[in-house]
């Protein structure tokens, strides 16, 4: 019978921060839509500022 082998380290390190990244995405883009639904804004302030 084979014996399992330990995953690097590395592997979780990089399984880790891969997570991380996405939950602080999602965070950042909760809170934008929560702007977003306090105050709307409105075509002529997207165009000021382009």
């Amino acid at each position: 019978m084979k014996k399992k082998r330990a995953m690097p380290s590395y592997y979780g390190k990089n399984i880790l921060q891969h997570a991380q990244r996405k939950f602080f995405k999602r965070k950042a883009l909760e809170a934008n839509q929560e702007k977003l639904r306090e105050r709307p804004v409105t075509a002529a302030e997207q165009a000021e500022k382009k």
